[in-house]
């Protein structure tokens, strides 16, 4: 693995571009789409003038800075790759040469450090251009930046769950449990931790580990202020999940099998959203909706659902683009905290597929009864 000096420059860049890019970027539109030919495209939501940012034909996945002001996303090919970051106010380009070409990309929440993960001849790698320099490598790895963007907790392979910064990994104190994605919260480490009573659902503060709920087999959540999103599932091949005999005296609720419920972090109280699984959810930026992407038959049709306050409301069926579903879905919970399908203003959400036959990026406004198409493509980000 190559050495952290070898970052120098590429942090300096994404410092100099983080420093020149003003709040004229406003004036640009509010979704970055990668269009059919495989172009970065930031078009406005209501499908008006598009700005093409990269015409190259090989980019993937580009998100937002967490400022809105710049897009971040992966180019060119295997020894020919890069990390490429580019100021939507006034196109100044920051690009990072890399040997192979990273999977997914996420700013830290300051908006001064962007990481990515790419795959090498030993695994998976985690690297940063930036404030905050870091390398660190596992397979499978999964990440959550600290609020304040100083470090990061890091799920790698089945039994790693750290506080790692520049100066190296720190154990959270638990055995991990079967999920994926952490998410640090501005309250301690929301993750899923495995004792020989069972899986808990905690928030690690420090030394401190509080569990919150019971969770037996495969998790997955999402977490917005003071809620996690949380569904469960059995799998075949997964660990011992504890002495049941142990778990039966517990006191904290379980969150049962097969559904999907919204669990309070500070009491434990758990309610039902939907009484199944759902292929990935989403929470809104205000902390009250939750977007959840339900199964409607196995030939790839699905619906979206919106869920607030006990109401579930059902809005659009379409048939998912199959390289968004095969990269983004299976991953959702990693992706919730890199970009975001909601709008701004939690009144409206952006996603590919084909609605009545017709491919591209579609809008849906939660007050209308039918999505507009506003763009060719098959991704979508909204700027925050």
């Amino acid at each position: 693995m190559s050495s952290l000096s070898r970052f120098a420059m590429m942090a300096a860049g994404v410092g100099l571009l983080a420093a020149a890019c003003t709040s004229t970027a406003g004036t640009a539109g509010d979704l970055v789409v990668v269009s059919d030919r495989g172009e970065v495209v930031v078009v406005g939501h209501d499908g008006g003038e598009s700005v093409s940012l990269d015409d190259g034909g090989s980019a993937f996945q580009p998100i937002w800075s967490p400022d809105g002001e710049r897009v971040t996303f992966s180019a060119g090919s295997q020894g020919d790759a890069s990390v490429v970051t580019v100021s939507v106010s006034d196109g100044d380009r920051v690009s990072i040469p890399l040997a192979t070409r990273p999977f997914f990309v996420m700013w830290d929440p300051p908006g001064t450090t962007v990481g990515w993960l790419r795959g090498t001849v030993d695994g998976i790698v985690f690297e940063t251009a930036g404030d905050v320099q870091i390398e660190d490598d596992g397979r499978p790895f999964y990440l959550s930046w600290a609020p304040d963007g100083s470090r990061l907790a890091a799920h790698v392979g089945i039994d790693r769950l750290d506080d790692v910064g520049g100066d190296g990994a720190t154990p959270l104190g638990v055995t991990p449990g079967t999920f994926q994605a952490p998410v640090w919260t501005d309250d301690g480490v929301v993750a899923v931790a495995r004792s020989a009573t069972g899986q808990h659902l905690v928030v690690i503060d420090g030394a401190e580990v509080r569990r919150v709920a019971s969770v037996d087999g495969v998790v997955r959540f999402v977490v917005a202020a003071n809620r996690a999103a949380v569904e469960t599932f059995p799998a075949a091949d997964q660990p011992d999940q504890g002495n049941g005999v142990a778990a039966a005296f517990e006191t904290l609720p379980t969150v049962p099998q097969g559904r999907l419920v919204v669990v309070d972090l500070a009491s434990g109280d758990t309610i039902e959203v939907l009484d199944r699984t759902a292929a990935a959810f989403f929470w809104s930026p205000d902390g009250r909706k939750l977007l959840i992407l339900d199964v409607v038959d196995r030939q790839g049709t699905f619906r979206w659902l919106v869920w607030e306050d006990g109401d579930l409301a059902s809005t659009v069926d379409f048939v998912a683009d199959p390289g968004w579903f095969q990269t983004f879905v299976p991953f959702f919970d990693q992706y919730a905290q890199s970009m975001t399908l909601w709008s701004p203003d939690s009144t409206a959400f952006a996603f590919p597929g084909i609605v009545d036959d017709r491919p591209g990026v579609w809008v849906q406004d939660l007050s209308a009864d039918e999505p507009r198409h506003v763009a060719d493509g098959s991704w979508v980000a909204w700027r925050p």
